[in-house]
């Protein structure tokens, strides 16, 4: 008698197809035997799609897995990316059911897990679990589940309780809790020590915010620059807001000293809220309405992209708007491109557009070569990603280093440049793989759809949204300068997504 294999995985007639959901509250590099990893869920789930006499089906999520990392077992399965998404094939009837490794990787809440439940069996489908039997047609097994998504919720009520005593506590002792803010390091004590890379640019930032001399969008692109990963405005916001720089330390609104070293005096931090409140309530700017190649466009010989310059007034409410656009680094010795009219530029992007457009249509061997490109993308950014968390884990390991007094401050300033830089080009790399993944990996009826929008109904659009529908086609364009005078801007487009 030949044995059964462990798991079929190529879908044969008559075998219910099933997907695997994993959920991880927290990841944040954790292991050991009590962590319940994705490896670890995955063959769980292959176990028990395999004893029912199911087959796994690879051609849904991610090669039949659907992934939730640091998503609590308090969201509702449905609100949940992954498992929803599977939840809604099981309901779609593409799949048989979803399995789990355990019922609390399904949900921690027992009137909403139930429901859940309820629902799915409602629709024909199932759920399976590799370490209970989940029933829920018959009196005892219902109960059984109750019981357990109780005692899920009751572990999970625990753990939070745990949580906030240990978060009371630490900040009973001044210590903090929860993410270090950026500017400062782990001190392998409990404590956190000031990072020398960083600390010295949060302090100039809020004296410089303080001061009206740089704006958030400055600090956050310094920021980006030396930490080498993007650093949006709105991380600086919330840094400028974050009292810990002053060396105290909050929770749930008692805020009291704390042991670590200020970044930041109080002078300077009650400046910054000062200037953040005014700009808060501050009325908006009167400006023109925004041209949809604002940002699209760019000089040929600089790679900068071009401004809205014109003659009269900058009121949105008068017929002397800005009509033609400059390059924005002529400041800086470029020769720039001359003074285009906007609606010309727009004109001919958009024809361009359109013929792009025509030649994008399903079957044709230029659709099917942008969409091999976009597939290849999407593993360039994968392995890229695995490149940028490893340097990402050697700036932590290099700070505890620090930390020990292992590696002193020189060779641990030296150390993270040096990874900075090269996190700083992965970065950039995986920016220009996901846009390429994106942008290649539209269907002809999306592209259609946007074509027909763009032709039919463009002088209705607004800017932002003109500019939403160009960009499935094209990341941006370069004009260059005149060859002689007269030349028409035809002639001085350039795509480079077409070179």
């Amino acid at each position: 008698m030949n044995e059964r294999p462990h798991l079929r995985t190529v879908p044969a007639a008559g075998l219910p197809r099933f997907a695997i959901a994993v959920r991880v509250s927290r990841v944040m590099g954790r292991s050991g035997d009590r962590f319940l990893s994705p490896e670890i869920q995955i063959s769980g789930a292959r176990g028990a799609i395999d004893r029912t006499g199911g087959v796994l089906d690879l051609s849904v999520g991610d090669s039949g897995v659907f992934y939730d990392l640091d998503v609590s077992g308090a969201t509702a399965p449905s609100d949940r990316p992954g498992l929803g998404a599977a939840l809604e094939l099981v309901r779609a009837g593409r799949i048989a059911g979803v399995a789990v490794y355990d019922l609390s990787r399904f949900s921690r809440d027992t009137a909403g897990g139930l429901r859940e439940l309820e629902d799915i069996a409602a629709a024909g489908g199932q759920v399976i679990s590799a370490a209970e039997t989940i029933d829920i047609s018959s009196p005892h097994g219902l109960f059984a589940t109750t019981i357990q998504l109780a005692a899920n919720r009751l572990a999970r009520d625990d753990a939070s309780r745990r949580w906030k005593a240990t978060h009371q506590s630490r900040h009973d002792r001044g210590l903090p809790h929860g993410k270090i803010p950026m500017g400062y390091l782990p001190d392998g004590a409990g404590g956190v020590a000031v990072d020398p890379a960083l600390a010295s640019t949060i302090t100039e930032s809020f004296v410089n915010y303080a001061a009206g001399t740089v704006s958030q969008v400055a600090i956050s692109q310094r920021l980006t620059l030396l930490r080498g990963r993007v650093t949006r405005q709105g991380v600086v916001s919330r840094l400028l807001r974050n009292p810990f720089f002053t060396g105290e330390v909050s929770y749930h609104g008692d805020v009291r000293q704390g042991r670590h070293e200020a970044l930041v005096t109080r002078d300077v931090f009650d400046a910054v809220q000062r200037r953040l409140a005014a700009d808060k309530h501050a009325g908006p700017r009167d400006r023109v309405p925004v041209t949809c190649l604002q940002g699209l466009i760019r000089c040929e010989v600089c790679k900068k992209p071009l401004h809205r310059r014109g003659r009269g007034s900058l009121r949105p409410d008068t017929s002397r708007q800005p009509t033609m656009m400059r390059c924005s680094d002529m400041a800086a010795g470029c020769v720039g491109v001359g003074a285009p009219k906007v609606a010309e530029l727009e004109q001919e992007v958009r024809a361009h557009v359109l013929a792009m457009a025509a030649r994008l249509r399903d079957g044709t061997p230029e659709l099917a070569l942008r969409q091999a490109r976009a597939t290849r993308a999407r593993s360039d950014a994968t392995k890229l990603r695995g490149e940028a968390k490893l340097l990402t884990a050697s700036l932590g390991n290099a700070g505890a280093l620090l930390a020990r007094h292992v590696m002193d401050e020189a060779g641990y300033a030296a150390a993270v440049a040096e990874i900075n830089r090269e996190l700083a080009s992965i970065n950039a790399r995986i920016v220009q793989a996901e846009d390429d993944a994106t942008k290649g990996g539209h269907t002809a009826e999306r592209l259609a759809s946007a074509a027909a929008l763009i032709e039919a109904e463009w002088d209705d659009l607004t800017p932002q949204e003109r500019r939403a529908a160009l960009r499935l086609f094209i990341d941006w364009v370069h004009l260059s300068p005149s060859a002689y005078r007269g030349q028409p801007v035809a002639e001085r487009l350039h795509f480079p997504d077409e070179e």
